[in-house]
Formats: structure tokens, sequence, C-alpha cells
């Protein structure tokens, strides 16, 4: 994934990722840090329920480090004894990587923001529909994680 954000500055992305603010959508059922290993790094457990699918949580080690003029961001699911799978909800595995920089054509006020992440929901579900619920959540969280940083600056 690949976005242009105008009028976000660095330091409102970098918060956002590392501290998401309360779901609206109803999706997030269970979200805490487990533990806080440095103010770059942190363990978090999510459980959510998104249409058409029975819950899945994950728990997941988010880190941020400064890479050239950007940040660059790891997420990964990570296995912890205290945070055992639960009966009914379908592990899930993430592995993002995300890179943030002032745009070369306009850096005063928009930056550039790259993402790769493979994921498996786990359980069971047909490949298609499982592209276009992903696809569809995603175009979703991104407007609205614009929106929430842009009304965070005002």
């Amino acid at each position: 994934m690949d976005c242009s954000m105008k009028n976000i500055d660095m330091d409102t992305l970098v918060e956002h990722f590392m501290n998401p603010p309360p779901d609206n959508s109803g999706m997030v059922q269970e979200m805490k840090v487990i533990e806080e290993i440095s103010d770059s790094c942190k363990v978090m457990y999510w459980r959510i329920k998104m249409p058409m699918m029975s819950a899945r949580d994950n728990v997941m080690k988010m880190t941020k480090c400064t890479q050239g003029d950007g940040q660059f961001f790891i997420v990964e699911t990570i296995e912890r004894p205290d945070y055992p799978v639960i009966k009914g909800v379908v592990r899930m595995f993430i592995y993002t990587r995300g890179y943030v920089r002032p745009s070369k054509e306009s850096p005063s006020d928009t930056l550039d923001y790259t993402e790769m992440t493979v994921m498996n929901m786990g359980g069971y579900m047909p490949a298609r529909l499982l592209n276009m619920v992903l696809a569809s959540e995603a175009e979703k969280e991104f407007r609205k994680m614009y929106t929430d940083m842009l009304a965070k600056k005002a």
C-alpha cells in the first residue's frame, strides 16, 4: 500500500501508530498493552470481530525506529505463554513493515507512507471473499486514520 497524507506531520502519524485511538466501528472487542519494552517498542493484544467472520485475536510486537529522514514501523505476531489461544477465537498472523517520510515533491506539508503486510486471518474463509473484506476494511481504516489525525491536529 502506498499513500500520501497532506497536512499531517510525522509526530502525529507516529503517535497514531503507537497509540491507536479507541475503535468506533465496533470491530475491536479488546485492545490492550501487555508490555512496554521501551518508548519505541511495545507488545499489544487485540481481539476483533469482523463482518462474516468469527472472532480473531493477535499478540503483536510493535516497533518504530528512525531510518533516514523518516520512521520505519514493524508489526509482527509473537507468541506469549501468558496469552494462549482462546477457545472459539482464531489466532491471526500479521507481519507488517511500513515506512513514512516527508514527500520529495512537497516535504513541508505531505508525508509519503508505504506499507507491506502479510496477513493470515486463520480459520476457513474463501480467499476471494477474504480479499474483498480485507481490501474494503483497509481502505476504510486508512480513511478513518487520516480523518482522526487531521482532527487531532485541529
